[in-house]
């Protein structure tokens, strides 16, 4: 069955393959399905935009979408992922791409971690929003 044929569940099918050895090629066939079908994938692209390989084309996706949609739906979505480094670094660098004041709302959280080098990279990220 080909993945774009009509009456193909896409959107089950991308959830289903993301967190296997098929995530680079359900990545791939993600930035060709329509944006209302990427928009019910937002919490899949939005867990996943933490790995390294797939990060930008993930975040390319995200950034396709209506801007206020991703705004008023983006910190409740991260939420959960926010433990280490990566995933500040991951997603400082997404928020960067949004919104300023979204970053610095985050850097400023990343300055409170229990984690020093996150806090250094919340610090590091307020300076340069302030250059």
């Amino acid at each position: 069955m080909a993945f774009f044929a009509e009456g193909v569940d896409r959107v089950s099918l991308i959830r289903k393959a993301m967190p296997t050895a098929d995530r680079f090629i359900a990545v791939l066939e993600g930035k060709g399905l329509s944006q209302s079908e990427n928009m019910e994938l937002f919490d899949v692209w939005i867990d996943f935009v933490r790995a390294d390989a797939e990060f930008h084309a993930i975040r390319d996706i995200i950034l396709s979408f209506p801007r206020e949609w991703v705004l008023n739906r983006i910190e409740e979505a991260v939420e959960p992922h926010l433990r280490d480094y990566e995933d500040y670094c991951r997603y400082l660098d997404l928020y960067e791409s949004l919104d300023a004041s979204l970053t610095a709302k985050l850097a400023l959280r990343a300055c409170t971690h229990s984690d020093v080098e996150v806090q250094e990279m919340g610090k590091r990220t307020l300076d340069k929003l302030n250059r």
